[in-house]
C-alpha cells in the first residue's frame, strides 16, 4: 500500500549535506509535529552513487526527550540501510519520509491498511510495490515510499529484551527502509536473507546482533 503518510516535502538540502541543518527541537510543540531533514550522499555507495533526501516528522515529543541524539540515530540507520541495500541499484536520486509517532497513531494506520486493529513497532509503506505507477519523469526523485514508527511498542520491546532504546530504533529503521529498497520476508529464505542483511549493518555500525537475542524478524510490513 501507498500513500499511508504524507510526505511534507521541505527546501532541498546540498547533495554533500550529512546531517540534520536545524535543532529536530526547535519546533518542539504539543500538537505541531517537529519537522526536519536529512540529505545523505554517497559517491561511492555499493549499489552506484547516490544522494536520497529524507523527511523525518517527529510526532510524539517522548521520541525527542527519551533520544536527545534523535537525528544522529536516524541518520546512522538510513545510511546504514542505503548502503547495505544497495539503494544505488534504484536510481542516483531518492526520497523516502520517516514518522515517529505513537502507539495509537499506528494502530489506525495498522487497521485501515491491514485490516489489524492493533498496534506494532514499525510499518513500512512502499512505493515500489505500486507496480501501476507512471514512468518518472527524467530529473525527478524516486520515491521509495514511508516508515511510521510507533514510540510505545518501540520502547516496551526495546525494555523487555532488554537492549537500549536507541538501537531498537536503529534496529527498526533499518527494516523499515529495507522494505522500501524492495526487501521482503515473506517466505524462509526471503527472512534469511533479510536478518542476514540487517545483521551485518547492525554490527557493522556497531551495534549487537539483534537476532542473537530476539531470534525474529519485526512483526510489522504493510504492503
Amino acid at each position: 500500500m501507498t500513500g499511508a503518510t504524507q510526505t511534507r516535502k521541505k527546501s532541498p538540502m546540498p547533495a554533500d549535506a550529512s546531517s540534520c541543518p536545524s535543532d529536530p527541537n526547535a519546533h518542539a510543540g504539543d500538537d505541531v509535529p517537529q519537522l526536519y531533514a536529512l540529505s545523505l550522499c554517497n559517491p561511492d555507495g555499493p549499489g552506484g552513487p547516490y544522494v536520497a533526501d529524507v523527511d523525518v516528522s517527529v510526532e510524539d515529543d517522548r521520541w525527542t526527550e527519551a533520544l536527545p541524539d534523535l537525528a544522529g540515530i536516524l541518520e546512522r540507520a538510513c545510511r546504514g540501510a542505503l548502503d547495505g541495500g544497495h539503494a544505488g541499484d534504484l536510481g542516483s536520486t531518492l526520497e523516502f519520509s520517516v514518522v515517529l509517532t505513537d502507539d495509537e497513531a499506528v494502530r489506525a494506520l495498522n487497521r485501515d491498511y491491514r485490516g489489524r486493529d492493533c498496534p506494532t513497532n514499525v510499518l513500512s509503506f512502499a512505493s515500489l510495490d505500486d507496480t501501476g505507477s507512471a514512468p518518472l519523469p527524467e530529473g525527478m526523485p524516486l520515491h521509495l515510499g514511508d516508515i511510521v514508527v510507533a514510540f510505545d511498542t518501540t520502547l516496551a520491546e526495546a525494555q523487555e529484551r532488554p537492549v537500549p532504546l536507541a538501537d531498537h530504533l536503529f534496529h527498526l529503521a533499518v527494516h523499515g527502509i529495507l522494505h522500501l529498497l524492495g526487501f521482503d520476508h515473506e517466505d524462509d529464505d526471503e527472512a534469511t536473507e533479510m536478518e542476514a542483511l540487517e545483521a551485518d549493518i547492525l554490527v557493522s555500525s556497531g551495534l549487537s546482533n539483534p537476532y542473537h537475542t530476539a531470534g525474529e524478524i519485526p512483526e510489522e510490513d504493510a504492503k
